[in-house]
């Protein structure tokens, strides 16, 4: 999986990050805390792909928009999985046609 890791909009650590199944990596995250309420709330958003594109590819599409490479991703996808419908023929078989009688 190529993982993007952001923060207020930047990335951050060694982004991205390509890791195999089982895999582990460290990441280097600084929250600042105010004194006087103490209460945490910024968030780390973890953006995560499957590496179908090369990760430079996956990479300038993330710049762009972060939701870009899963929809270039899920339209190769799916123009592959028509092509393989419309070669193969599957499903010709199942398609029922009704014929109507008109009464005159």
């Amino acid at each position: 999986m190529i993982f993007f890791f952001e923060k207020d909009g930047e990335l951050i650590g060694s982004s991205p990050a390509y890791l195999n199944p089982r895999d582990a990596r460290d990441i280097t995250l600084t929250v600042s805390v105010p004194e006087d309420t103490r209460i945490y709330s910024e968030g780390v958003e973890v953006y995560a792909y499957l590496p179908l594109l090369p990760v430079s590819v996956t990479e300038s599409l993330y710049k762009t928009s972060p939701l870009l490479p899963l929809i270039v991703q899920v339209s190769a996808l799916s123009a592959i999985l028509i092509a393989v419908y419309r070669l193969t023929g599957f499903g010709e078989d199942f398609i029922v046609l009704k014929k109507r009688r008109l009464r005159i």
